[in-house]
């Protein structure tokens, strides 16, 4: 715990005996244990929170790039600017399968 080894904590134990007594020990014993129980859920409340947050942006690009690509599919005012856009895919194809065969 805490990289602490048997006899350190040992150690502390002792100490706080001697400083606390045995009648305010448990006391304080219980008043660490819910600190540390406080602590560590505020930690996993953080951690969560911020993941949330990570995948709402991710999301949020997500959906920027299908919106993107929605306006690219839809960019094509008239049914001659789709056939020119396929004619152009087509030369470019036929480019790489000439290209590919040498």
């Amino acid at each position: 715990m805490f990289g602490m080894g048997f006899t350190e904590i040992l150690l502390i134990l002792i100490i706080a005996i001697i400083f606390l007594g045995p009648e305010r020990l448990p006391k304080v014993a219980v008043d660490v244990a819910k600190f540390l129980k406080s602590f560590k859920s505020n930690i996993a409340e953080a951690k969560e929170s911020i993941t949330q947050e990570i995948d709402v942006s991710e999301l949020k690009n997500g959906k920027d790039s299908v919106l993107n690509e929605a306006k690219e599919l839809t960019k094509f005012e008239t049914f001659d600017d789709v056939k020119k856009e396929l004619d152009s895919l087509k030369e470019t194809k036929d480019e790489i399968v000439s290209f590919k065969s040498k």
